[in-house]
């Protein structure tokens, strides 16, 4: 990792990472480092929306695309990981085991005292994932779930032939919610990245069918999703009343290697 001040190496010391111009950056008690210089750009989630986050996925009803996160983890051989937009950590968390170096970034510091409790294998960071706090061409795989694409950070820390692991909703992505929040449900559009610098390998498709039997269970997954903002007050309440769901899941999971 970098300083974010003078952008020199940061050396862990003992309750903290400092840069040669003795810039110092406090470990919390969790483990994880606050490197956001810019306070005024904070993440969005509230306490409220993480804990839900953080419940919802730990019932393992998305376990299929953890494991598949895994696997390429392990099938790649990557030595050292970035996780972009890593939450709570539970993808990571499952990735970082198989890695050598392992660094998770996100702007909220309540998901990040979560994930840096609950997984001592990666080093968790406050950070924007557009201004990463990493030396150029310094890591063989980024992974990115549900969080923008910053392009131009991808190609700057990854190494020669370096992997991005990009996951999006696929088209039937919790299509089963939409049907009883709306009238009208429609499938999700596909995003694929269109960059010359990176070229697209291999492509999976990961889908299941669950079954969601606990009202916090179901309330936990909206406030998780888009539609927590998009929807009205009419579709908030339907979702209050399901004491049941069934729905498909399907995740797009795209690995992109950088070109030389």
């Amino acid at each position: 990792m970098i300083c974010p001040k003078c952008h020199q190496k940061l050396l862990a010391m003992d309750h903290c990472f400092v840069c040669k111009n003795h810039h110092s950056y406090d470990i919390a008690r969790q483990g994880y480092v606050n490197l956001n210089l810019d306070h005024s750009k904070m993440s969005g989630d509230s306490k409220e929306m993480v804990l839900a986050r953080h419940l919802f996925l730990n019932k393992g009803y998305y376990e299929p695309l953890q494991r598949v996160l895994e696997e390429i983890v392990i099938k790649y051989q990557l030595h050292t990981l970035a996780d972009l937009g890593c939450g709570e950590g539970y993808y990571t968390k499952k990735m970082s085991l198989h890695t050598e170096k392992c660094y998770g970034f996100d702007l909220s510091k309540d998901a990040l005292k979560i994930a840096a409790r609950e997984d001592k294998n990666c080093q968790y960071v406050v950070a924007s994932i557009f201004h990463l706090p990493l030396e150029d061409e310094s890591v063989e795989a980024i992974s990115n779930v549900f969080a923008p694409s910053p392009l131009d950070e991808c190609v700057r820390v990854l190494k020669r032939k370096g992997l991005y692991i990009r996951v999006t909703p696929h088209s039937r992505h919790l299509f089963g919610l939409k049907e009883k929040l709306y009238d009208k449900p429609y499938e999700n559009e596909i995003e694929l990245l269109f960059d010359e610098r990176f070229e697209l390998i291999e492509r999976i498709l990961v889908q299941d069918m669950i079954e969601i039997k606990d009202q916090k269970d179901i309330e936990a997954l909206f406030m998780m999703t888009p539609y927590y903002w998009k929807s009205s007050r009419e579709a908030s309440k339907k979702v209050k009343q399901m004491e049941k769901l069934t729905t498909e899941i399907a995740f797009d999971v795209q690995i992109y290697e950088k070109k030389d």
